[in-house]
């Protein structure tokens, strides 16, 4: 999920704060004294600006034991706060209403982080010093001298959030209990606690100048709503605007520097390594696991689900059919897959799409292409599994879905056994002229066309890319929902190798 947390939305803070949560610093002459417990002298000598830059400092956010939920219904824990406060600065700029897709798109940068917990004798609160270019944020600038209230937030991606009664924990709002669904910021008399949702491993990566909160306020609701008798009825009825829904609103969205942590950020790591390992063997490699990565890795994901199980699969939430796959350690095959997230079928994709070929083409080198480009978590989140609740509650659950599941355990699981079957089998029938690959005239062809960028062969970039989320998050499923060990070199190997060349009926 992607947040959104304005700085003045922590009620507590702002008065903790006598209102003032962002400062002009005039460094010219040098700095005399430490301007916070939190910013020593010393600090601000080392991030004093040079000639083309100001220096702002501003109070971020405060932590949740001392200062409670943000007014979006959003908790941000202490241990939270002191193992990733960093990232702004890591990850972060200093952009402007959140235009934050492009680095060019800066104002400035997000020079220093740093918070201390009250337990430690801190404040309980992040603060930044940043860096505002005296030309590009020129507006900024002038509204600091003169002393005009500059109002600030922060964008976090976060994997998940927990409820602060219950503690179900959800991968985005659609799965929230009752308490976040209904009673977001509200007593719980049962818990004796409020309900809120509580961020335990944000990643921030954006602190933008925006608009004053009444105008943001009226601007959303203008948004979210056709018509006066629309925005009357949310102003009475949804009193609490979540930081997802902000989020969306402000059209916030992950940069491409964005690399995974936890299973997912292992599995591409292994995934780009098995890649390089992959393409050095095709110049030099002689031995068994060469010889497997690139003459019959290629085979073992070469047959395509039929359409009226991949209609099946259409009419279940997708985390369920995810964490199904990932129990019985499935990867889709591309053109299943590209199926699937299309209104097509595999035998029409394969005969009548030809950027799925192109898309085809350009997986040879997705997972390294992803760890230099970035990854995105909205893309990643969508092929995830859901949590065994989720799935056991899905009504599109049947005996046909299950008859599905064992079709596809059949021909996608990654196992090291029914892998060594489908080979035998496959390797035997293109012998005999059953299977076909993408012959050497063809790949040029697909190599050339895809030099050239046009539309369609932007949406094979597309189309490689997700299908390379949806293979790094299936993998770390199936480690989770199977135990450690399920993926290993064989299996990231024949991931790797597979998508080398992929093969199609």
């Amino acid at each position: 999920m992607i947040k959104v947390h304005y700085q003045d939305d922590q009620e507590n803070l702002m008065e903790a704060c006598s209102g003032v949560m962002n400062t002009l610093i005039e460094t010219d002459r040098g700095v005399k004294s430490a301007f916070s417990d939190l910013i020593s002298r010393e600090v601000m000598e080392q991030f004093r600006p040079d000639k083309d830059h100001f220096l702002i400092h501003s109070t971020a956010m405060g932590d949740q034991e001392t200062y409670g939920p943000n007014k979006n219904g959003d908790g941000w824990p202490k241990e939270a706060l002191a193992r990733k406060h960093q990232t702004f600065v890591t990850n972060g700029h200093f952009f402007r209403e959140h235009r934050n897709r492009d680095p060019k798109l800066k104002i400035g940068d997000i020079k220093y982080a740093a918070y201390s917990p009250v337990s430690e004798g801190g404040m309980g609160r992040v603060e930044l010093l940043k860096w505002g270019h005296r030309k590009l944020a020129e507006e900024e600038y002038e509204m600091a001298k003169e002393g005009k209230e500059l109002c600030f937030s922060m964008s976090a991606r976060v994997p998940l959030d927990v409820c602060s009664c219950c503690e179900h924990k959800a991968k985005s709002a659609s799965e929230y209990c009752d308490h976040l669904r209904f009673n977001m910021l509200r007593y719980m008399p049962e818990f004796k606690k409020y309900a809120f949702a509580v961020n335990p491993d944000p990643n921030f990566f954006d602190d933008s100048r925006v608009v004053r909160p009444a105008d943001r306020i009226a601007r959303y609701l203008e948004y979210k709503f056709s018509d006066e008798g629309d925005r009357q009825k949310a102003a009475s009825q949804n009193d609490v605007i979540l930081g997802t829904e902000w989020a969306e609103f402000e059209g916030v969205s992950i940069p491409d520097v964005y690399l995974p942590e936890g299973l997912e950020g292992t599995m591409l790591q292994k995934l780009a390594a098995a890649e390089t390992y992959r393409d050095e063997q095709a110049k030099y490699g002689s031995d068994k696991r060469s010889n497997f990565v690139l003459s019959f890795a290629p085979y073992a994901l070469s047959s395509d689900l039929d359409t009226a199980s991949v209609d099946d699969w259409k009419r279940l939430r997708p985390g369920t059919l995810f964490r199904e796959l990932a129990k019985k350690a499935c990867i889709m095959s591309f053109p299943t897959f590209a199926a699937y997230i299309s209104n097509s079928t595999p035998s029409a994709i394969i005969k009548s799409a030809a950027f799925l070929k192109a898309a085809a083409h350009d997986m040879d080198d997705v997972f390294r292409r992803m760890l230099k480009q970035g990854v995105s978590n909205d893309i990643m989140s969508m092929f995830q599994a859901s949590s065994h609740f989720n799935a056991m509650t899905d009504s599109a659950r049947s005996e046909i879905f299950a008859n599905t599941m064992h079709k596809a355990a059949s021909i996608f699981s990654i196992e090291r056994e029914p892998v060594r079957q489908r080979l035998s089998k496959l390797v035997s029938a293109q012998a005999e002229g059953q299977w076909c690959d993408v012959s050497d005239a063809e790949e040029e062809d697909i190599f050339n066309k895809a030099a050239a960028y046009d539309d369609s062969n932007a949406l094979a970039r597309t189309m490689s890319n997700a299908y390379g989320h949806y293979q790094v998050a299936a993998l770390a499923d199936i480690e989770r929902l199977r135990g450690s060990g399920s993926v290993e070199e064989p299996e990231i190997t024949l991931i790797a190798g597979s998508n080398r060349r992929l093969i199609f009926r």
